[in-house]
């Protein structure tokens, strides 16, 4: 294995943090010996930290924050000193230069020729560099006279003494030559190349990567997903009508197995899981526990309906199921009683197929993702249609088949254009302001697939989009700048799916 490659195993699998996947900066230890950059572990103490006590990101354990903050944890030297060794060595091998046919017997008593690059070993100068000049004029001295048949010369004037030896040993041993052989070097002196400095970890994604992509299990149909106050992100897949639950770095956790068909999924004021179902005897809406117990079921006189969008409203304590098949909304008090019911299905623009719905931070408006009609309407609480944006298209403030849909703490709009492949932004008044992703199919882990569902955590700067792509789906977590609605930029271009931020 070449060094370069054994450079990068090496990086790759010992010296990238969990948080963030880029290279180790300033790297952290806590006392159960998990590694994290001192910025990424700072972040996760402010989003996390709870009565002075945080979890470990990876293994979960709890630990005491000092009061000095990530910065106050031991530096993790092994990992400075591994990234210094390996720092050097992650460029690409130089190519080696072409072969050469040398006569053995010519070449005996050459100074051996080092690959340029190599710092380890001195460096002799090839081909030889000119005879310095003469350091004082050297007076001329007459010719003597010729015969006529022999042309004039002026003698040339001594070279200079040769340049001293070096303190080391030459590379190879030579063998003296005659002072008028053609092989003898003008210069044989080893000149050792100036060590090159190690490579300083830079924090960066890995090249046409727009986020981060949930890792350790495999999803098939991703539908919902929800972002817990301790920042874990939760998946309904019905794909297997399972919910996965991931660290806020992306790290798998655990699953559990559910007993009936799971669409979207969203958090209860105590922090368990409340999913829309179907085929669960007469349910609508469940709530888990997050080891999987069932804790209550709603929606009882509703059988067979078919949910598939839900949302928490924690300013009104209520909570809302949208109904695909008889295009209906429905609002539920937290005891399980239907508050209100409203939507019809109409024709043309004026049809509703709701899908994904979201409200906003006062809870006085549902925005609800109108997928077949090609646009979002916006209700009140009494089902009064306050007004709806969008229409069918690719130009930008245009959608096709809108699906997830959220919020953020200004109350812009970030909306799934499932049809086009990308996620779109709207101010409060539906007015469109920016396409944050640009084309979710060139994301890392070959998912080709269709933003879905939405979740946004404004308090842990995270919007987790969960993807479908043709054979498999997965979730992917992208930075989020709460206080200005921005997506943070990343490396690509916009053709390569980069957030613009303009």
């Amino acid at each position: 294995m070449s060094d370069h490659v054994l450079a990068n195993q090496i990086s790759a699998d010992h010296l990238t943090c969990s948080i963030c996947l880029g290279r180790y900066c300033q790297p952290k230890a806590l006392p159960c010996l998990h590694t994290f950059c001192l910025q990424c572990l700072q972040d996760h103490i402010t989003a996390t930290g709870r009565s002075g006590v945080f979890e470990c990101p990876n293994c979960r354990k709890q630990t005491i924050a000092i009061r000095g903050g990530a910065s106050c944890f031991p530096d993790n030297h092994i990992i400075n000193s591994l990234q210094h060794t390996v720092g050097g060595s992650t460029s690409p091998e130089p190519s080696a230069p072409p072969s050469e046919e040398v006569d053995e017997e010519d070449n005996v008593g050459s100074p051996v020729r080092t690959p340029p690059g190599s710092a380890d070993v001195p460096v002799i100068q090839w081909p030889p560099p000119p005879p310095r000049p003469p350091q004082a004029p050297v007076p001329s001295v007459p010719s003597p006279t010729h015969s006529s048949n022999h042309p004039t010369s002026t003698p040339t004037p001594p070279p200079p003494p040769p340049p001293p030896r070096p303190a080391h040993p030459p590379l190879a041993p030579t063998t003296p030559r005659p002072a008028n052989s053609p092989h003898t070097p003008t210069n044989t002196t080893p000149q050792r190349a100036p060590p090159t400095p190690p490579a300083v970890p830079q924090r960066t994604t890995s090249p046409g990567s727009q986020g981060r992509l949930c890792t350790g299990y495999r999803l098939l149909r991703p539908t919902g997903v929800t972002i817990l106050n301790t920042g874990d992100i939760v998946v309904s897949d019905s794909g297997d009508n399972k919910i996965v639950t991931f660290a806020h770095g992306g790290q798998y956790r655990s699953h559990f197995q559910c007993d009936c068909e799971v669409k979207d999924i969203a958090t209860m004021p105590d922090d368990t899981l409340i999913v829309a179902v179907n085929k669960a005897g007469s349910a609508i809406a469940r709530v888990y526990s997050h080891d999987g117990r069932v804790l209550k079921d709603f929606g009882n006189q509703y059988y067979y309906e078919e949910p598939h969008g839900i949302t928490v409203s924690h300013q009104t304590d209520q909570f809302i199921v949208t109904n695909v098949v008889r295009s209906c909304i429905y609002l539920f008090n937290m005891a399980g009683k239907l508050a209100q019911q409203f939507g019809s299905k109409g024709h043309s623009t004026t049809g509703f197929s709701p899908y994904y719905c979201a409200i906003n931070g006062k809870g006085n408006k549902i925005h609800v993702s109108n997928t077949d009609a090609h646009n979002v309407k916006v209700f009140d609480t009494l089902g009064n249609l306050k007004h709806m944006f969008g229409e069918e298209g690719n130009k930008p403030g245009q959608l096709k088949s809108p699906q997830g849909i959220c919020l953020d703490n200004r109350d812009n709009i970030i909306v799934a254009d499932s049809g086009n492949y990308r996620i779109q932004q709207f101010d409060h008044q539906g007015k469109f302001k920016k396409v944050l992703i640009r084309d979710t199919r060139q994301q890392d882990g070959g998912l080709n697939g269709k933003p879905c569902g939405l979740a946004l955590s404004p308090r842990l700067n995270i919007l987790a989009v969960t993807m479908q792509g043709p054979s498999q789906g997965g979730v992917i977590l992208y930075p989020y700048r709460g206080n200005s609605g921005k997506v943070n930029p990343v490396t690509g271009s916009p053709q390569s799916g980069a957030c613009n931020v303009s």
